[in-house]
């Protein structure tokens, strides 16, 4: 029977009532106390407490422990084939999971967005967006703040920056620093009534529960993804802050991974496919968690996920690697001209350079801003729009209603006529909206005025370059 029992917590980390239904016994108190003994060899209390100050525990079976070398083996791999990858190809697999994590986003908060547009945030290659969707540039702001991160230790600033971004786009430097947390609570304190479940930490716990998450995550001696996973549970159970409570932890997630050695990397692992997706199964799991302070059942949850979702991940990334298209890197070691080029004069991509360090070291993204102007009539597919019929009147629908005074061709031709890094003129205004010379004039010279473009002569005519309204953080 000994031998039978085992398998609880090898095969599968079972719950009482998972061994009751498995045995088909109703009494299992003699059975469950074995189990429990045989666990105790392999458990350790950690740093981070339950919301009544009780420390969760962890056992790393021998099970499991093979699972998270093997997982962290896997995701080794992945990464190192990802470091010698060109740039455009590191560029190809950032759109590409990109888009997965940001179209399931748009899904779970009914944001109706097409797959180009989402391209287009990612590219940052325009200066508006529909109200609706600027949920969807917030969390990708989220991410390309992980992703840009240059840090071996998990701070509160860090955490803070997640919500500024995911709240308001942006954040100042200073209000990192101050205390962001939640000042109220779902539901009335309980404390210490054994097997209570909550639904979020009291608002006098928040803080030294963040603090003990922040001492655990920082601990180079426990497994990447046990500090990972452990926070993605923890940031959901605490819930520190008003607002994306799913969101932070995930981020989260992401976070820890990042500053535990896999850097940018770690944006690549859609965790997002399993939390913010509704599974009546995950709620149990983080129920019992609560029950039994037993965070491994968590752990051994979450790890059956991610070992399936590093080998898509490896197999995406064995595929762009080995696509020839994407070996060589073009040079854009250009200069901004005061004459108009044509499209054989365009260079086909813009480059990034990134220094890359061995193993799982940190290398940092640096980005170059490239000023170059082309007619509408001329085929310019390194500055593509984004835009679809759908795309163009909702925004078109925003700017009317946020400006009363904008004529609808005014802002139907800037809806379709945003995209950074191009110029447009007076002409293109009057043949495409239908109108006079002198209306046309007057129309881009308001929307000019209004702070939608720059106007700047060349050579004998006025054109009309997109200001960025989307505000970037450094």
């Amino acid at each position: 029977m000994a031998t039978d029992l085992k398998k609880f917590s090898e095969e599968k980390y079972s719950t009482k009532d998972d061994v009751s239904k498995s045995l088909n016994i109703f009494n299992i108190e003699v059975f469950w106390q074995q189990i429990l003994d045989y666990r105790k060899q392999f458990a350790k209390s950690l740093v981070i407490s339950n919301i009544d100050r009780s420390h969760f525990s962890l056992t790393l079976t021998n099970s499991i422990t093979n699972r998270l070398i093997n997982l962290e083996r896997k995701t080794n791999s992945a990464y190192l084939k990802y470091v010698k990858m060109g740039e455009l190809a590191k560029n190809r697999l950032k759109s590409s999971i990109y888009e997965d994590i940001l179209s399931l986003y748009s899904r779970i908060n009914n944001v109706d967005i097409s797959s180009s547009f989402i391209q287009s945030l990612i590219d940052s290659s325009v200066s508006t967006i529909p109200n609706d969707c600027i949920i969807i540039d917030n969390y990708l702001r989220g991410l390309n703040y992980i992703f840009n991160l240059d840090s071996s230790n998990l701070s509160i600033n860090n955490l803070n920056a997640l919500y500024f971004l995911l709240l308001k786009s942006s954040y100042q430097e200073d209000e990192l620093k101050s205390n962001q947390f939640r000042n109220t609570s779902l539901t009335t304190p309980h404390y210490y009534m054994k097997g209570y479940i909550y639904e979020e930490a009291l608002v006098d716990r928040i803080q030294p529960m963040i603090d003990e998450l922040i001492e655990f995550a920082n601990d180079s001696k426990e497994f990447a993804f046990v500090r990972a996973i452990c926070s993605l549970f923890y940031l959901d159970y605490v819930n520190p802050y008003p607002d994306f409570r799913k969101e932070i932890a995930c981020l989260g997630f992401k976070l820890v991974l990042s500053i535990a050695g896999y850097s940018e990397f770690a944006n690549f692992i859609e965790i997002e496919n399993l939390f913010l997706l509704k599974d009546e199964t995950l709620e149990e799991i983080k129920k019992t968690v609560q029950k039994t302070q037993d965070i491994t059942y968590f752990v051994d949850f979450v790890l059956d996920f991610l070992s399936n979702s590093l080998m898509d991940l490896n197999d995406v990334v064995i595929s762009i690697s080995q696509d020839k298209s994407l070996e060589k890197n073009i040079p854009m070691d250009i200069q901004t001209t005061s004459e108009l080029l044509d499209a054989s004069q365009l260079p086909p991509s813009n480059d990034d350079t990134n220094p890359i360090s061995s193993g799982l070291n940190y290398y940092n993204q640096q980005k170059k801003n490239v000023d170059l102007y082309g007619e509408v009539n001329v085929a310019l597919p390194i500055f593509p729009t984004g835009l679809n019929s759908n795309d163009v009147e909702k925004i078109v629908k925003d700017l009317l209603e946020t400006y009363p005074n904008m004529k609808k061709n005014q802002a139907h031709f800037y809806a379709s006529h945003c995209t950074i890094g191009r110029s447009y003129t007076i002409s293109q205004f009057k043949n495409e909206e239908k109108t006079s010379y002198e209306t046309a004039r007057t129309s881009m010279d308001y929307l000019a005025e209004i702070g939608f473009y720059q106007k700047s002569q060349l050579k004998n005519k006025f054109v009309y370059r997109p200001i960025p309204r989307r505000k970037i953080n450094d």
